[in-house]
């Protein structure tokens, strides 16, 4: 039978020697019980102090609780002047002499507390566990305390995983998302809230070439949200946490369908490039939302906050993004973000984004200067001369009401871009658009969709808001009323 070890401050109820809250009992306890469930063997690593010793040293005791848990008890020197340095002090002698002693990869469990992070640092530097940390407060942050929370950070962030017992409490840590770096993975049906970079994030390794960069990954009916990248030395806190990120090394074929992007700090989607790696892999996404994004669950203004981000630096990838919604996003619904590709858009809505619904016409002209200069590590970039003009194919694309006109190049059918003069400009059949230029038929607007009035209840969207096949479900929001073919339908 396989073994977990557990450190912690626990004793049995009968034993009245050591001093052990109540509370660290019945949550060691719960944790316990689910490690029997799982038909593991226990040992436990105890360091409840003892009190009332009669003798000068109290030596280690071995408990048997059952034929499958076992309690190692701390010794302890009985002392009334340096009580507490002495227990510290054995503490850190007596874990790393029993953990020297664990085998390598095996499973243990840290009940976090400030006095195991000297020996913990120490073993984990010489040896290899498979080690989860069960957290319930930063203790550094508390009133009166002299330890480093960046040591604790630091510390906390050592550990493959993590028991939170809060959202708030694992964001505050700033764990990074989950992150794909092979071919051919399928996530399906999963949730990553509230970590500390990107949701979920699919790239490589900028040493390789695109033929080794990650493709072929299928992301379904994935939801991500309340993503922020707070723990950061730059003062740029929220920069780079998205919900989904596709971007900076990434091969081929990588597909999003059916997923979820709200309330990250900065972008629901970011397929971001740059030319110190180059382009990219086409992305797909299909039948995905993005909302909320740039702002925090109680309004504050965060970052960027697009809702799909579809290029950078005027690297030229040919996105197709299908039967999709943005709204209600910080910035942009769809942003270019100077991508001179051929983006494709099908039946996708846009409604109410701050800026642009749709922001997919950065070039209007031949030979554009991409004006922007910038650092990539060391290397200065910019301008870039003779930019294309932007073409991208816009089919059954549905946009009302945001904070200003579209911006829009390429071809165009069965299209309504928003106006800011309270008109649709209109594309029936397949023709050229350009916004610049007022390519188009301009039309009054009227409420294209069924209805404008939805409920969110933003902890518990990943079940709310899908089918039993895990498919998103609006209902009627958003949804386009029966004279309308453009739009997207969920």
């Amino acid at each position: 039978m396989d073994k977990v070890y557990y450190i912690g401050s626990y004793k049995t109820q009968e034993d009245n020697t050591r001093l052990c809250s109540q509370a660290c009992i019945n949550k060691m306890n719960y944790i316990i019980d689910l490690i029997r469930e799982n038909e593991y063997e226990i040992e436990i690593l105890s360091t409840a102090e003892s009190i009332n010793i009669s003798s000068f040293y109290r030596k280690e005791e071995r408990i048997y609780l059952s034929d499958y848990i076992t309690i190692n008890q701390i010794p302890a020197i009985k002392s009334k002047k340096y009580k507490n340095q002495i227990h510290k002090l054995i503490i850190i002698i007596w874990l790393i002499i029993k953990l020297i002693q664990v085998p390598r990869k095996s499973r243990v469990i840290l009940y976090h507390g400030l006095e195991y992070i000297i020996p913990l640092s120490f073993i984990l530097t010489i040896k290899k566990f498979n080690i989860v940390l069960e957290l319930e407060e930063i203790y550094s942050k508390m009133p009166n305390c002299k330890y480093s929370k960046t040591k604790e950070l630091n510390f906390i962030n050592k550990f493959d995983k993590i028991i939170y017992v809060s959202d708030t409490l694992k964001n505050e840590i700033g764990k990074k998302g989950f992150s794909i770096y092979g071919n051919y993975n399928i996530i399906d049906d999963c949730v990553f809230a509230f970590n500390g970079n990107t949701g979920l994030n699919i790239n490589g390794n900028s040493s390789n070439t695109i033929e080794k960069w990650p493709s072929n990954n299928l992301i379904k009916n994935c939801t991500s949200y309340g993503n922020y990248d707070w723990n950061r030395d730059d003062g740029n806190q929220g920069e780079d946490a998205d919900g989904f990120g596709a971007k900076l090394c990434l091969g081929i074929n990588n597909v999003f369908d059916g997923c979820i992007a709200y309330n990250n700090s900065d972008d629901g989607w970011d397929l971001f490039t740059k030319h110190k790696t180059g382009k990219i892999g086409a992305v797909t996404i299909k039948n995905c939302i993005a909302f909320n994004n740039g702002y925090a669950f109680d309004g504050t203004s965060m970052k960027n906050g697009n809702g799909f981000k579809l290029g950078g630096r005027a690297l030229e990838v040919d996105h197709v993004i299908t039967n999709s919604i943005a709204f209600n996003n910080k910035a942009n619904g769809f942003d270019d973000n100077s991508n001179p590709g051929t983006i494709t858009v099908t039946n996708c809505t846009g409604y109410n984004n701050g800026a642009r619904n749709f922001a997919t016409g950065r070039f209007l002209e031949e030979n554009n200067t991409y004006k922007s200069t910038w650092y990539e590590d060391e290397d200065l970039f910019g301008p870039i001369e003779n930019v294309k003009k932007s073409h991208n194919v816009f089919d059954g694309v549905l946009s009302y009401k945001g904070g200003t006109t579209d911006s829009y190049s390429g071809v165009a059918q069965n299209s309504y871009f928003y106006d800011n003069s309270g008109k649709f400009v209109i594309f029936d059949a397949l023709s050229d658009c350009n916004s610049k230029y007022k390519i188009g038929t301009k039309y009054i607007d009227y409420l294209p969709f069924k209805s404008l009035e939805i409920k969110l209840d933003l902890y518990n969207i990943h079940y709310s808001l899908r089918n039993s096949d895990g498919s998103i479900n609006l209902g009627d929001y958003l949804k386009p009323i029966d004279n309308i073919t453009a739009g997207a339908r969920l």
